[in-house]
């Protein structure tokens, strides 16, 4: 069973200092679960109004959403013709128990969508995943969008996003202009393929800023010499909005949703929603998969034991 970290205040280096911070961190005594995971200030990161840009069809705003259906390594091109654009990808389905997630990076075309498993896949049944998951994605231009009524979304990207094995998360602020009179409703995707293999984003959503981290699987005994723990820091992409509302006439639906121990699936009600833990209670490896029922499972992976629990967590769904 894990421990539940401790309260976490944010490092007071300036932006400057900020790669000291997890620097130190790196080099303090090894880390035991119940340390308390430290969080590394960011700089503000700017952005542009799309609204502003009298932006009044789905090109120029650069809002686009599709399906892909992949296997464990397999991937796909989604063209994209629009500049400055992220993409967010929904959990995957749950037709085998390996655990997988899913990976985007930025090619000519538009992006590559692929599909990983967790490294220690020999310990579900000894069998690495086979057949197809199914995955929806929505493509948006990075920048703010003012959905009415007070409503905000924002969509933009922070490089150097880390992992280590000392759990250190880094505080990013939202784009500057950008506030919440609450905590939003957030999403976080990998943009970037910097390292192979297993890897997705674990963050806290908090009413000023993000403390987040790369994340991958529990250390452990993996299958094969070429997956290993990320080496190298990642792009990551965010989504948030205060509320629901729509983009251009399509509804964006939002709610968070807090798991249960004894029954670790959320319903967000959405046939097609991004999905993301929002919180930090539990400091083991977790990722979300979409079951049969439409429910998120949280789970964990095997790699460091069989044990499968996590601590219940807040879950941000993004319906689209």
């Amino acid at each position: 069973a894990e421990a539940t970290p401790a309260e976490a205040a944010p490092a007071e280096a300036t932006p400057a200092e900020a790669p000291k911070v997890e620097a130190a961190a790196a080099q303090a005594a090894v880390p035991m679960v119940e340390e308390a995971p430290k969080v590394e200030e960011a700089p503000k990161a700017e952005t542009t109004n799309l609204a502003q840009q009298g932006a009044a069809s789905e090109g120029l705003v650069g809002f686009v959403t599709g399906s892909v259906s992949l296997s464990a390594g397999g991937s796909t091109i989604v063209n994209s013709t629009v500049a400055n654009t992220l993409m967010f990808v929904t959990p995957p389905t749950h037709n085998h128990d390996t655990p997988v997630v899913s990976r985007v990076g930025k090619v000519e075309q538009g992006f590559q969508v692929g599909l990983e498993q967790v490294p220690c896949f020999k310990k579900y049944q000894g069998n690495a995943h086979s057949g197809n998951e199914e995955m929806s994605y929505m493509i948006v231009s990075s920048g703010t969008i003012d959905l009415g009524e007070g409503k905000t979304l924002v969509a933009w990207s922070e490089e150097g996003i880390s992992y280590t094995t000392k759990k250190v998360f880094r505080s990013v602020s939202f784009p500057k202009g950008v506030t919440f009179s609450s905590e939003p409703i957030c999403v976080a995707q990998v943009q970037t393929n910097n390292n192979p293999g297993f890897i997705k984003t674990r963050m806290n959503v908090l009413k000023d800023k993000i403390e987040v981290r790369l994340d991958a699987a529990e250390t452990g005994q993996y299958d094969s010499s070429s997956m290993k723990e990320p080496e190298k820091p990642e792009t990551v992409g965010f989504l948030c909005v205060s509320d629901s509302g729509s983009i251009l006439g399509h509804p964006i639906e939002a709610k968070k949703i807090k798991t249960d121990k004894n029954d670790e699936t959320v319903q967000c009600g959405f046939d097609r929603a991004l999905a993301s833990i929002g919180t930090r209670n539990g400091m083991n490896s977790a990722q979300l998969r979409k079951n049969a029922d439409g429910k998120f499972k949280l789970e964990e992976d095997k790699c460091q034991d069989n044990e499968e629990k996590h601590r219940d967590e807040m879950i941000h769904c993004i319906g689209f």
